[in-house]
């Protein structure tokens, strides 16, 4: 929302992608059950509560329906997606992600300090591929920490400093909310 205002273009809604774990308490350790989902959010809406609730509602929603609907998938056609050549699964994939303006992702990282050749890792900024979309923005937690990369379009977003200092922003507005 800040970037557009600030650039002076009006949009009713912007198109977020990101993935909605399924995976159940009882899951075995390992593997990955998520689904993707595509969430229009109000860029008007300028209250960080509201703005969390409406995504906490709509992943809820979407988790359920996605669960249900995996259920009704044979168990066995799942690993054979996994054969598919990765050309096929990269067309499909980018066909999905390029109506988003902004795909986000999170990858869970290690919960206790790292080190390299004798000294610890103190940050890890995760960039994650570009999927035809404006912007990918990904976020690793390590250690007690989390860290954000951003990887964008320069032909959409042509002030990725400022993009960054927006992101900065809408993040201490919902950080403040716990506080």
């Amino acid at each position: 929302r800040r970037y557009h205002e600030r650039h002076g273009a009006s949009l009713d809604r912007l198109t977020v992608g990101f993935p909605i774990s399924l995976r159940a308490q009882d899951d075995p350790a390992g593997g990955n059950r998520f689904t993707g989902a595509r969430f229009a959010a109000a860029m008007a809406e300028t209250d960080p509560a509201a703005r969390i609730a409406a995504v906490r509602q709509f992943v809820l929603t979407a988790r359920a329906a996605s669960a249900s609907a995996a259920d009704a998938i044979p168990s066995a056609l799942a690993p054979a997606l996994g054969w598919l050549p990765a050309p096929v699964i990269a067309a499909v994939s980018g066909r999905l992600t390029s109506t988003n303006d902004v795909q986000v992702s999170n990858v869970p990282g290690v919960p206790f300090p790292v080190y390299i050749a004798g000294s610890q890792i103190t940050h890890m900024y995760p960039f994650g591929p570009l999927p035809g979309c404006a912007a990918m923005v990904t976020l690793i937690s390590h250690n007690d920490g989390c860290c954000i990369g951003t990887n964008t379009d320069t032909v959409a977003i042509t002030d990725p400093g400022g993009l960054a200092e927006d992101l900065r922003a809408g993040l201490a507005e919902v950080i403040a909310l716990a506080r």
